[in-house]
């Protein structure tokens, strides 16, 4: 990961944090949880089914939310969440990260 991946996400680039975004799978769902920082950027969840290059979509049937649990969240972020329906077949899901 980039040190600004690890910025915009809240981990530290000097220390092994693990992955920026924790995915809990479920019965046809996928829970997905990260740390997002509270003003000065901008996240969209993005799906694809190839991995390709430019076949990555917005989801736009979805409102990633506050998680309820914010416990060892670090100052200016909050721990963010959304649950998605997991379709028969493959489908790739991520968090685009961009400053505004």
């Amino acid at each position: 990961m980039s040190n600004h991946q690890e910025f915009l996400f809240g981990t530290s680039p000097t220390a092994s944090d693990g992955p920026l975004v924790t995915a809990t799978p479920g019965t046809g769902t996928l829970f997905l949880r990260w740390l997002q920082r509270e003003t000065g950027s901008t996240y969209t969840v993005r799906q694809s089914a190839t991995l390709a290059v430019g076949s990555w979509t917005t989801v736009a049937s979805l409102s990633p939310a506050i998680d309820v649990n914010q416990s060892g969240a670090p100052s200016e972020y909050d721990y963010h969440s959304v649950t998605l329906p997991t379709p028969e077949g493959k489908l790739f899901f991520r968090i685009e990260a961009r400053e505004d």
